[in-house]
């Protein structure tokens, strides 16, 4: 069975605005990949390590090679999954493609778009003897049917391209939340490919399927309704495409990756993009590892659980840890005595009870963090329980 590990964004501060309230843009920082995005792409967002089939493995699309993924989602219904959330951001390490072969295809397509420069609209129609698609990744179990509204992209990280498009596995009407907008880019050293889908909906096209449709006159006539779709989505203004793809395209712009390693194995790490600038290397003095002795009520604290390694890990890249059971890591920000921390994420793991009762109450702490304060190799870390009274997480530096 092929191992998934899913982990989840952790947004308390965006779960607790009213829905009108939600106009301002949210950041994310995950294993170096960090990037703002509007809620508008998504209320919830999950991401998924994925480790990669089997090279050999026999499957529609063929075997899914390593990537990290970022899934936006309203109904919780689609949590994840390219074909059923909002939009999704995937970030491919391209030295990890290797043995993968239709992947390794549309990264080598994308490499010789980039270095030619075609005019895209001359991808947007196909003809009778040629069937033209421009790269896309994932690949998709399905045929390429439609290009729109074509571009090139250019970020000071990013070059790539966008457009409409909609994948079938049939010849049969378009519908009009079947479309699909992507940004489908290479890094500036060509180390990773990132491709960003957004489920849209254009109007002018039908929302059901024609219960009167003669099959053998639309397929007859089946280029005429390509060229006839690409018109209209190509003409379409601002308010005919939604959601809006500016959103996606946002995200795309502000995203940041990490330089990339390549292990002797083939397998790939990234290492994390700083979280914290400032000229201090001990930051503040909580540069480093540190050991979980206790957390709760200040006049009560709680013990860590016995023979369980937990630690807090502060570093320019950010905040770590794991206190029994799951892994996660978010941003920080200090000045003086005090701390902030945001945008936790976890991996998603079960653990025995009291394990899970100590990482709840830890991370929960931590996104409430108030002031620090360091005496020895002592850190303590103040917060506000739910009743109101003070709360302090206290660690010892790991020698």
């Amino acid at each position: 069975m092929v191992k998934r590990v899913i982990f989840a964004l952790v947004v308390i501060a965006l779960l607790a605005l009213p829905t009108l309230a939600q106009e301002t843009e949210n950041s994310l920082l995950y294993n170096g990949i960090g990037f703002t995005y509007s809620p508008e792409l998504g209320m919830n967002v999950n991401v998924m390590d994925y480790p990669g089939d089997p090279v050999d493995m026999m499957q529609p699309g063929g075997p899914i090679p390593p990537h990290t993924v970022f899934y936006f989602y309203d109904d919780l219904q689609n949590n994840y999954g390219w074909a059923v959330s909002d939009a999704a951001i995937t970030v491919f390490n391209v030295g990890a493609l290797s043995g993968y072969e239709f992947y390794e295809a549309e990264v080598a397509r994308m490499r010789d778009l980039l270095a030619q420069r075609p005019d895209l609209s001359t991808f947007e129609v196909n003809s009778e003897t040629d069937q033209l698609y421009l790269p896309f990744l994932p690949v998709f179990p399905a045929a390429q049917a439609i290009r729109a509204r074509s571009s090139y992209f250019e970020t000071q990280s990013l070059s790539g391209i966008t457009y409409v498009t909609m994948y079938r596995q049939d010849v049969s009407p378009f519908l009009a939340n079947e479309f699909i907008y992507t940004v489908q880019a290479l890094t500036a050293d060509g180390q990773y490919y990132v491709s960003a889908i957004q489920r849209v909906t254009v109007s002018g096209f039908p929302t059901e399927y024609p219960t009167d449709l003669d099959y053998e006159t639309f397929s007859a006539n089946y280029m005429t309704y390509l060229a006839e779709s690409v018109a209209t989505i190509n003409s379409a203004d601002a308010s005919g495409i939604t959601p809006s793809p500016d959103l996606l395209t946002r995200a795309m712009n502000s995203l940041t990756i990490g330089i990339p390693t390549v292990d002797s194995a083939g397998g790939s790490s990234v290492p994390p993009t700083p979280g914290v600038v400032n000229t201090d290397p001990t930051l503040g003095g909580l540069a480093g590892t540190w050991n979980l002795v206790s957390y709760g009520a200040a006049d009560a604290p709680t013990a860590a659980v016995a023979d369980i390694p937990a630690t807090l890990t502060f570093s320019e890249a950010g905040v770590n840890g794991n206190v029994g059971c799951n892994g996660f890591g978010g941003s920080f920000a200090y000045e003086n005595n005090t701390l902030t921390v945001s945008s936790l994420a976890s991996t998603m793991m079960a653990c025995a009870e009291p394990i899970m009762q100590q990482e709840f109450a830890v991370t929960s702490a931590l996104q409430g963090a108030q002031t620090f304060a360091i005496a020895g190799d002592t850190l303590t870390i103040t917060y506000t329980l739910e009743d109101g009274t003070s709360g302090v997480i206290t660690l010892t530096r790991v020698a």
